[in-house]
């Protein structure tokens, strides 16, 4: 019996150990932070312009009769007529975090391990495409209930029901009101404004 491998209480705490590092891991990289934290600001908007203009990462902060009242990046309020706009894009409901853990918890240890053992058995790789699989099936998952942007394509018009939800104030908005946030914000009538991409 002196030849026999057993498991002892060390190996069993180790192996319990490793485990449920692994487990916690894996569930730790599944969570995050929310994607919507509840805080008194409007959602950041690309607004593409009919003439191929690009506004990016604007603040909607209201919309205001054929107007859409926007935030810049220097905190001065930008108005834009919708007349002008050929589409909207809302950031931060498309969002694939998920990705950087699924490769570096699943993917890169898999192709490690196919290395470390293909230098004791060329059969090795197998092991690492078998491995690979709950990872491709994971990232199919993710990806398939990963919503696209919301996008709003001219007449943008139409659309102000909808959109109005994704605004700092979503009410409707009084002229003095405007008056008063133009004021504190301050207004500028012109943005520095990068081309679309082909």
């Amino acid at each position: 019996m002196r030849n026999h491998n057993y498991l002892n209480f060390l190996n069993i705490f180790q192996i319990l150990i490793s485990v449920t590092i692994l487990f916690s891991l894996n569930f730790i990289s599944c969570a995050g932070s929310p994607d919507f934290v509840d805080k008194p600001i409007g959602n950041n908007i690309d607004i593409t312009m009919k003439n191929a203009d690009l506004y990016p990462d604007l603040e909607l902060l209201f919309i205001y009769e054929d107007t859409l009242y926007t935030l810049f990046s220097n905190s001065k309020v930008y108005p834009i007529p919708m007349t002008q706009i050929e589409q909207i894009s809302v950031s931060g409901y498309s969002d694939r975090s998920w990705l950087g853990a699924i490769l570096g918890l699943q993917v890169v240890p898999s192709i490690l391990l196919g290395v470390v053992g293909s230098s004791v058995d060329k059969g090795a790789w197998v092991l690492t495409g078998i491995m690979l699989i709950p990872a491709g099936i994971e990232a199919a998952l993710f990806e398939s209930s990963t919503p696209d942007a919301p996008l709003f394509k001219s007449p943008i018009e139409e659309k102000v029901p909808e959109f109005k939800k994704y605004a700092r104030y979503p009410i409707e908005m009084s002229r003095d009101n405007i008056n008063a946030l133009e004021k504190f914000y301050g207004l500028i009538n012109r943005i520095i404004i990068t081309k679309k991409q082909e």
